[in-house]
């Protein structure tokens, strides 16, 4: 049985100190852990430190040892057994005092982990791409409270190579307005949020992007206005990238092929 902890005043750590990564390949993935910035945090140096993947119904917990003695698991004790044929596993780092209490001191919640293509590159990128079982539907925005603090483009499972697939003309052709407007709606009409300013914040990463391609238009205060100055960052964007040509460049090689 898997022990429970008690919440009681738990320290708020930041995802971007424990990050975690994807190793392996699919079906079967294992992934790293960095909690070498755990011993900041002024935490007892004889508290706990788990490192727990979940997935729905799905949940895997790693003992890391303690902030004093952070253990080094070897790959065979990594590997997510739990999560086969998925990317689309979360995680959270928990720190936990020795006493039977169990009290929780420390946690970070919803790290989305870095594919083996971004830690490659050592960064998450503004829209992560992950494949999902969607049903019928090719693509999806999902904006789940928790993940990482920012939006990410889910691509049907059944699609091989969903890197390949999101860069081709076709989608993005047809697409990419589609899911910028959708995450413009979400900031600005949604969350009611304009702010610029606030660093690592994926709402101002966002509309920074998008000012990239309106930059003489203020973004509105007034919600009312949000819609013309959204449409304009889209039509910029379009514009930029040339997409009606490369659409139409996509379907005189459909239809040469």
């Amino acid at each position: 049985m898997i022990r429970r902890f008690n919440y009681t005043g738990r320290k708020k750590i930041l995802r971007d100190d424990v990050p975690i990564s994807l190793t392996g390949e699919k079906p079967l993935w294992s992934f790293n852990a960095d909690l070498g910035a755990l011993i900041t945090y002024d935490l007892p140096l004889e508290s706990r430190v788990y490192v727990e993947a979940y997935e729905q119904t799905s949940y895997m917990r790693f003992d890391f040892g303690t902030i004093g003695n952070i253990k080094s698991l070897s790959p065979e004790n990594r590997v997510l057994t739990e999560f086969e044929g998925s990317d689309g596993v979360r995680f959270r780092v928990k720190v936990v005092d020795a006493s039977p209490d169990a009290k929780l001191l420390g946690e970070a919640d919803g790290i989305l982990p870095l594919s083996p293509e971004e830690a490659e590159q050592n960064k998450l990128p503004l829209l992560p791409i992950r494949s999902h079982d969607l049903g019928q539907e090719v693509w999806r925005i999902d904006f789940q409270d928790g993940v990482q603090d920012r939006p990410t483009l889910l691509v049907n499972q059944y699609i091989d190579d969903r890197t390949a697939f999101v860069r081709s003309p076709a989608f993005m052709s047809l697409a990419w307005p589609a899911l910028l407007r959708e995450i413009l709606v979400k900031i600005l009409v949604i969350d009611k949020h304009q702010d610029t300013d606030e660093l690592g914040e994926w709402r101002s990463m966002w509309l920074n992007f998008a000012k990239r391609f309106v930059p003489g238009k203020a973004i509105p205060a007034d919600i009312e206005m949000a819609d013309e100055w959204i449409s304009e960052a889209v039509s910029a964007f379009t514009a930029r990238h040339t997409l009606l040509a490369k659409f139409k460049e996509h379907e005189d090689e459909e239809a040469h092929a």
